[in-house]
């Protein structure tokens, strides 16, 4: 068996103990609700960047400008890359958002399946915590952050906190950038504004969850940390 799997394992039973046969009360379920819905919306938000983007550049592009983009970089101007490389990351994060939607889905069939074993909620657990690859370094953020909810819950939450603060500016930045270069997205403001709120009220239920830890409710505080702190790290990569 990989290092990797050995990782996982242990820390799916690390997960395990802290479980006890205990069910996700309402709480965590409504939490785990909310993150779901602040993620598909992020998506949506992202998608809507995408399409008008790419609409915003076919029209701006002449016949060789639209060669170039398909050729390698080092054969693309200056603004082209540039051009290009915003383009990438916004698709980029537009997928991390589905991944992410799809675990969230995932996780939630699992915790309200009355079948469903103690493992089965650890591992559904762990794989919506890392979105993309599951790698040594992964795990070993994963399990750091497990300690510190449990040792520092005050940091840990200071930690999301921050992490929601940064991807709150990171979708007006990009909304500016959109702007900036001509790209016209209806009612762009309001969607972003509605999704202030929705992380305003997800990170009232995580203070709620706080006050009172639990198995399920380490491993959510957890999730939302590692989910937020993937997203704000891939809006504000260069």
């Amino acid at each position: 068996m990989s290092e990797t799997k050995e990782k996982k394992k242990s820390i799916m039973k690390k997960i395990t103990s802290k479980f006890r046969g205990e069910k996700a009360d309402e709480l965590v379920l409504d939490t785990l609700s909310e993150l779901k819905d602040i993620v598909s919306s992020m998506k949506v938000v992202f998608e809507e960047f995408e399409g008008g983007y790419e609409e915003q550049l076919e029209d701006e592009r002449n016949a060789w400008q639209k060669i170039q983009s398909k050729l390698p970089k080092f054969l693309q101007t200056t603004q082209l890359k540039n051009d290009e490389h915003r383009l990438h990351r916004i698709k980029s994060n537009k997928n991390t958002l589905a991944e992410l939607e799809d675990n969230f889905n995932k996780l939630e069939l699992v915790l309200s399946s009355s079948t469903a074993t103690i493992e089965s909620i650890s591992e559904a657990y762990v794989n919506t915590a890392i979105p993309g690859v599951r790698d040594d370094k992964a795990l070993s953020e994963l399990e750091k952050r497990m300690e510190l909810v449990e040792n520092n819950m005050s940091s840990s939450l200071g930690d999301i906190n921050t992490q929601i603060t940064l991807i709150k500016s990171a979708l007006d930045n990009i909304a500016g950038q959109m702007d900036e270069h001509g790209v016209v997205l209806e009612n762009i403001d309001d969607k972003i504004n509605i999704l202030d709120e929705k992380m305003d009220k997800a990170q009232n239920m995580l203070e709620k969850i706080s006050k009172k830890l639990t198995g399920n409710r380490i491993i959510m505080l957890v999730i939302a940390g590692t989910a937020t702190a993937v997203i704000a790290q891939k809006f504000l990569m260069n």
